[in-house]
C-alpha cells in the first residue's frame, strides 16, 4: 500500500518539479519578449498583473510546501483513508498547477499577437479599470510597425470609448483616461512618428460628429498643451489639419443647435476663446505663415471665418474677455500657458500681451475681408457703449485701443511679418490707426458727458445699505446680550454708536465704478470697537475683590480651582481660548465647549472679549453686565434700515451731489449698557512665559474673600 503512494508522490513530485523548471523561464522569457516587442514595461507589468499569471503564480506557491510536507504526513499518517486523501489534495493542486501552467501558455502566446492582445484589453475596456494606457502601447507599435489597419482599429476604439466616458462623466476611470492623454501627449509632440504626427487623435478623440458632447476644462486644456507642443515642434502640417477639424466641428456642431442653449453659449465661447488664443500662440511662435493659412482658411462661399474674430466689434469683444481673466490670478496661464514663456507672476500678463499682438493683427486683417457677407454686419462698424459703462470703464477702452494703436504700428514697421501674414501693400497703416482713433473719439466723449453728471445712483445706496446689514450679521457682538432680565438694580448706560463719515461723492456718483468696497466692514467694526470700549470701562472703573497672575497653560486647573459652575460666568477679556485644547489637551472630557457665539466650561459660560487687558475675569452671572439693542429716543433724523439691530442710517436720504459741500454718510445703532452699581469679581492676569508656576494658595484665597 505505502508502495502506491510512494510512486504517487514521486510523479507527482516530478511533475512539479517538470512545470516549475518549464514555467518560470518561460514567464520571464514572456516578460522580456512583451518589453522589446512593444518597447513598454507597461504591459509586461499589466500581463503580470492578470488572473491567469496571479492564479499560476499562486498555486506554485501552494505546491511548494504541500510538496514538502506530503511525505512527512504519509509516513505519520499510515491510515488508508488519511494518506488516500493527503494523494488527492496532492494530486489536485498539482493537476490545477499543470492546468493554470497550460492557460498562462496560452495568453503568452496572445500577446506575441498584437491584433489579438488588443481584442483581450478591449473586452477589458468597460470594466472599473479600462487598460487605456496599455491599449495605447499597441497602438504606439502599429505606428512604429506602418501597421495601419491596427492603428485604425484602436483609434476608434478609444474614440467610442471617450464618448461614452464623456457623455457619462465616470469620475472612477478619470485617473485612466488622463494617463493615456499624457501619453498621446508625448506622441503628438514628436516629429518621428508619422502615424501620431501627421494623424491628429485629439479631433477624433474630442471633436465627436455623431452626438453634442462639451469638451471639460481639462480638455481644453489638455489640447491648448498639445497644439503648443507641436508648435514647438514645429509640426505645421498638424496645426493646420487640427484647425480645419476644429473649424468643421465648430461649424457643424456647436453652431448646428439652438442658440437659446446657454450651455452651449458658453461651449461656443470657450471654443472661440481657445482658437483666438491658438492665433495669439502662433503669433509669439512667429509662424506668421501659417498663420495667414489659418486666418483665411474657409470651406464655404461666401467664406465664413468662425474661429476667427472677423468684424472690429467681435475683436474689440473678445479680447476684452481675456482682459478680464487677467484680474483672476494665473487664470490665463492656467488655460494658456507657452512653452518658453515666463512662469511666474508676470506670466498671465505675458500671454496677454500676445492676445494684444493679435487682435492688432486681425485689426489690420479686417481691410482684406471688409464683406457684410462673411459677419452679415459692418465689418467696420464701431462698438456701441453701453449705457452700464462708467467712467473708469471707458478710460480702459481708451488704454486697450491705445495699446492695440502701439502693436499696429509694430506690424507695420516688421515688413516680413505683415507679408507673410497680410501681403504687402494690401493695407495702408493710417486706414487702420484712424479707425481706432474714431471709437477713442467716441469713448471720449462719453466720458465727457458723464462727467457732468451728479445724479445719485440707486444701486450704490443699495449697495452700501445691504453691505452695512451683512456686516452687522457678519461681525456680531461678542458680548453678553440679555433680554429677559429685570432690570430694576441696575444703571444703564447708553452706548455711542454715533458714526459720520465723510463720503467721497464718486461712490454715490452715477457714471463711476467706484464702490464703497470695505467701507460697510469698515463702520460695524468701528461701532463694534465703541461697544468694545464701553464695556471694558466697567473693569477699569470698578476694582477687583484680588488680582491673580495665573499661567496660560494652567487656565483650567485655576477654574476647577475657583469651582466654576453654572452659577459663574468668565469674561476672556484678549485671552484667545481658541487653541488651548490643540495645545495642552484635554483632561476627562472636561474641555472648552462652543456654542452660540460663547464657550462653556462645566457649565460655565465663557464670553470671548476684545480686549487689551490680557486678563480673564471670573465672577457670578446674576453680576455680570450686558447689553441690550433698544430703539434709540432720538434718531437724528435717520432711517430705521434694520429693527431687529435697531440700526439707523441718513443712506437713503442722500440724493443731490451737485452740492459743493461734503456728503456724510450717518449711521447710529441703539445699544444700552446695564450693570449693577456694585459687583464682585476676580481678575486673572494671564502670563504667557512658559516657566511661569501659578500660586494655587493666592487662587483659593481669591476665591474665598469673593465669595466666602
Amino acid at each position: 500500500m505505502f508502495d502506491f503512494f510512494d510512486y504517487n508522490f514521486s510523479s507527482l513530485i516530478s511533475i512539479f518539479a517538470a512545470l516549475m523548471g518549464m514555467a518560470y523561464p518561460l514567464i520571464l522569457q514572456a516578460i522580456q519578449r512583451i518589453d522589446e516587442m512593444y518597447n513598454s514595461s507597461k504591459l509586461a507589468a499589466y500581463f503580470q498583473k492578470q488572473w491567469f499569471s496571479l492564479l499560476f503564480s499562486h498555486l506554485l506557491l501552494l505546491s511548494i510546501p504541500v510538496s514538502i510536507i506530503a511525505p512527512f504526513l504519509l509516513y505519520y499518517y499510515r491510515d488508508f483513508s488519511c494518506m488516500m486523501v493527503l494523494s488527492a489534495v496532492h494530486a489536485i493542486i498539482v493537476f490545477a498547477l499543470a492546468m493554470s501552467a497550460f492557460i498562462l501558455f496560452k495568453y503568452i502566446m496572445m500577446t506575441i499577437n498584437p491584433s489579438k492582445f488588443f481584442e483581450y484589453l478591449e473586452y477589458k475596456l468597460y470594466g472599473s479599470h479600462p487598460p487605456l494606457t496599455e491599449i495605447f502601447q499597441i497602438q504606439k507599435y502599429a505606428s512604429d510597425k506602418d501597421n495601419e489597419e491596427l492603428f485604425g482599429n484602436i483609434t476608434t476604439s478609444i474614440s467610442v470609448y471617450l464618448n461614452s466616458y464623456r457623455k457619462n462623466k465616470r469620475d472612477d476611470v478619470a485617473i485612466d483616461v488622463w494617463k493615456m492623454f499624457r501619453e498621446l501627449y508625448k506622441q503628438h509632440s514628436k516629429r518621428d512618428n508619422h502615424f501620431f504626427s501627421n494623424r491628429n487623435l485629439i479631433v477624433s478623440y474630442f471633436f465627436s460628429p455623431e452626438e453634442q458632447i462639451f469638451l471639460s476644462e481639462e480638455e481644453y486644456i489638455y489640447i491648448w498643451q498639445t497644439v503648443d507642443a507641436v508648435v514647438h515642434a514645429d509640426n505645421e502640417l498638424w496645426v493646420y489639419n487640427y484647425w480645419t477639424y476644429a473649424n468643421q466641428y465648430y461649424m457643424f456642431t456647436l453652431d448646428h443647435y439652438s442658440k437659446n442653449d446657454e450651455e452651449l453659449k458658453l461651449q461656443q465661447e470657450r471654443f472661440k476663446e481657445q482658437h483666438f488664443m491658438i492665433g495669439a500662440l502662433l503669433t509669439y511662435n512667429h509662424k506668421y505663415v501659417l498663420l495667414k493659412r489659418l486666418m483665411y482658411f474657409s470651406n464655404a462661399l461666401p467664406p465664413t471665418y468662425d474661429l476667427v474674430p472677423s468684424s472690429f466689434n467681435i475683436i474689440i469683444l473678445q479680447l476684452k474677455s481675456l482682459i478680464v481673466k487677467k484680474d483672476m490670478p494665473i487664470e490665463l496661464t492656467k488655460r494658456y500657458l507657452m512653452i518658453g514663456a515666463p512662469q511666474d507672476v508676470s506670466s498671465d500678463s505675458f500671454i496677454l500681451s500676445y492676445a494684444y499682438k493679435y487682435a492688432s493683427l486681425l485689426l489690420i486683417r479686417l481691410f482684406t475681408v471688409n464683406d457684410w457677407n462673411i459677419t452679415y454686419s459692418n465689418p467696420m462698424g464701431l462698438p456701441e457703449i453701453s449705457s452700464d459703462y462708467t467712467v473708469e470703464d471707458l478710460n480702459e477702452e481708451v488704454y486697450m485701443m491705445n495699446r492695440l494703436k502701439h502693436n499696429i504700428s509694430s506690424w507695420f514697421e516688421e515688413k516680413d511679418a505683415i507679408r507673410q501674414t497680410i501681403g504687402e501693400g494690401r493695407v495702408v497703416v493710417d486706414d487702420v490707426l484712424n479707425l481706432c482713433d474714431e471709437y477713442i473719439e467716441k469713448c471720449k466723449k462719453q466720458i465727457e458727458t458723464l462727467d457732468k453728471l451728479m445724479e445719485v445712483d440707486p444701486e450704490k445706496q443699495e449697495y452700501i445699505k445691504s453691505h452695512l446689514l451683512s456686516a452687522l450679521k457678519d461681525y456680531p457682538l461678542a458680548l453678553p446680550i440679555f433680554g429677559d432680565i429685570n432690570t430694576d438694580d441696575y444703571e444703564r448706560k447708553i452706548i455711542n454708536n454715533y458714526v459720520k463719515f465723510q463720503i467721497d461723492k464718486e461712490i454715490l456718483k452715477v457714471g463711476t465704478n467706484v464702490n464703497a468696497s470695505n467701507l460697510p466692514d469698515v463702520i460695524v467694526g468701528h461701532l463694534n470697537e465703541l461697544a468694545y470700549k464701553a464695556y471694558n470701562l466697567l473693569f477699569l472703573i470698578q476694582s477687583s475683590v484680588r488680582n491673580v497672575r495665573i499661567a496660560y497653560k494652567d487656565i483650567k486647573r485655576v477654574l476647577d480651582v475657583i469651582g466654576v459652575n453654572e452659577k459663574n460666568a468668565v469674561l476672556s477679556l484678549g485671552v484667545y481660548l481658541g487653541n488651548y485644547e490643540a495645545i495642552y489637551g484635554k483632561e476627562d472630557d472636561n474641555k472648552f465647549v462652543d456654542k452660540d457665539g460663547y464657550r462653556t466650561y462645566k457649565g460655565c459660560n465663557i464670553y470671548s472679549i476684545p480686549s487689551t487687558q490680557k486678563s480673564i475675569v471670573v465672577m457670578q452671572k446674576s453680576d455680570i453686565p450686558f447689553i441690550r439693542k433698544e430703539k434709540l429716543a432720538d434718531d437724528n433724523n435717520l432711517d430705521l434700515i434694520d429693527e431687529k439691530e435697531f440700526f439707523y442710517s441718513n443712506i437713503d436720504r442722500i440724493k443731490d451731489l451737485s452740492e459743493e459741500d461734503a456728503q456724510f454718510l450717518i449711521v447710529d445703532r441703539g445699544l444700552n449698557l446695564y450693570s449693577k452699581i456694585q459687583f464682585r469679581y476676580i481678575r486673572l492676569n494671564i502670563d504667557y512665559n512658559p516657566g511661569f508656576e501659578t500660586d494655587m494658595n493666592k487662587v483659593k484665597e481669591a476665591r474665598e474673600v469673593a465669595w466666602p
